[in-house]
């Protein structure tokens, strides 16, 4: 019953938007855990795949994106989104305002700006990190409906499922392979993701999806 009361709680956007309330050092401690382990995949694929322009949604106090910062070995360039607004305010004192742009707002506009100002035409990598399974089935699709142009490879960590509906006391798994294809990316990577795993259901469902514009 617990565990059913707090996976409840954290799925509600309001405890992310005012997390910092009831975690004082939540920011702090994520943007410290950029050296984990698991986000090295995220620096090592770009370094391979000379990605030089990143968009995160999700992307609380920039972990990933610092962590891609500190290990390729090229200049890089950054926007990422968060609803909550310490989370992002935190994030903009730990990087370069001239590459890179956060905001708790989400629009074309804005990422449009971004490149331009940057001298691309789209974001070279955009991930979504463990955060798409607080959208449902359809804000993932409108969401990719009206950004998925802007980017020409995704990483997405989440619940996949492409042979049922998983669920557990409050989340559920999404065919992520399917949505995506909507919008003319064909999955290239389905491993299993690095986050600590805690029941069944992350154990079948915890994916981390590589996916490439056609």
């Amino acid at each position: 019953m617990l565990d059913a009361i707090k996976n409840y709680i954290q799925k509600n956007k309001f405890f992310w938007q005012y997390r910092h309330f009831v975690h004082r050092d939540v920011w702090l401690n994520y943007f410290n855990s950029y050296k984990s382990e698991r986000r090295n995949f995220y620096s090592n694929y770009a370094e391979t795949n000379k990605c030089r322009t990143f968009f995160e949604f999700g992307c609380a106090s920039g972990p990933n994106l610092k962590n891609i910062q500190s290990r390729v070995s090229f200049e890089t360039f950054f926007f990422g989104y968060d609803i909550n607004k310490a989370a992002i305010e935190f994030a903009k004192q730990k990087f370069i305002i001239k590459t890179s742009n956060f905001s708790d707002l989400l629009t074309k506009n804005k990422l449009e700006k971004c490149l331009l100002s940057w001298g691309s035409s789209a974001f070279d990598l955009a991930i979504y990190d463990r955060v798409l399974y607080l959208l449902n089935e359809n804000q993932v699709s409108n969401h990719f409906s009206e950004y998925g142009l802007f980017f020409n490879s995704i990483i997405i960590d989440d619940f996949h499922n492409s042979e049922f509906l998983d669920y557990n006391d409050a989340y559920y798994s999404k065919d992520y392979q399917k949505i995506l294809s909507k919008f003319g990316f064909k999955i290239i990577q389905n491993d299993a993701s690095e986050h600590p795993v805690s029941g069944p259901f992350c154990e079948r469902s915890s994916r981390r999806l590589v996916f490439n514009r056609i």
